[in-house]
């Protein structure tokens, strides 16, 4: 639909729902991860390997789907990441490191609370006492799958079927907050911290209008994360 035109109560209607089905959908991942985790002692080892066997499964349609919807769906142009490109996602990333250490740091001296709910609930596990394999796919889901889903609805989809293209700002807040409320904040700290990540995250796909940039920035912070999970179970097991 060209966005030059009058939207229809109906057309509204629609993409109110298709926006919700899939933003709903690109947190379904890292959820379903935890679930695994959450329910492992309810599990056989044959019905682990099945369950990571049909999780991997759901990753691979979830992934092929909403790509293919936002190529479909919207003005996408495939640009290649060039070393200048992946320089600014570095600084992004740098930039998104500062504002979770700097929003953590404010919030425990408000708050007391040494992190935020969002991060309490995927780190409440002990690592020892997960099943390997899930474990390897609740750090792959968090440090990968769910960056490139989230990239392709928070930004992209999100943006290419309610915004103008001269439109800047007002997409920026609005996806930035709902961004914010996805990751369950806890109070105004919270809250502000997210949505400077979401702005920033916008920012690395508005300078193009290239989901691969903000994948990229998205992929590198929560890489990060990964690595240090991963890390901190080797040397739990090896100790």
């Amino acid at each position: 639909m060209d966005k030059t035109e009058k939207r229809s109560f109906r057309q509204i209607a629609v993409n109110t729902l298709k926006t919700i089905v899939l933003l709903y959908w690109a947190t379904r991942p890292i959820v379903g991860s935890m679930n695994l985790i959450g329910l492992q002692f309810l599990m056989s080892y044959d019905e682990k390997i099945l369950a990571s066997l049909a999780f991997i499964a759901f990753i691979i349609f979830s992934i092929s789907w909403i790509w293919n919807y936002y190529k479909k769906h919207t003005n996408h142009v495939s640009q290649k990441i060039g070393l200048k490109d992946f320089g600014i996602a570095f600084g992004l990333f740098i930039l998104m490191r500062i504002i979770a250490v700097a929003g953590t740091l404010l919030n425990a001296l408000v708050t007391g609370n040494a992190m935020t709910s969002n991060d309490a609930a995927l780190q409440s596990s002990n690592p020892l006492a997960i099943f390997p394999l899930f474990l390897i796919l609740f750090n792959l889901t968090m440090g990968i799958f769910t960056p490139i889903l989230e990239e392709l609805t928070f930004r992209g989809i999100f943006i290419e079927m309610w915004f103008k293209p001269e439109r800047k700002w007002l997409p920026a807040f609005i996806t930035s907050a709902i961004f914010s409320l996805a990751h369950g904040f806890d109070n105004v700290i919270t809250f502000s911290m997210y949505f400077a990540m979401g702005l920033t995250l916008y920012f690395a796909y508005d300078r193009r209008k290239n989901i691969k940039d903000s994948i990229l920035v998205h992929v590198l912070n929560n890489g990060f994360i990964m690595m240090i999970s991963f890390i901190s179970y080797l040397i739990l097991h090896f100790s």
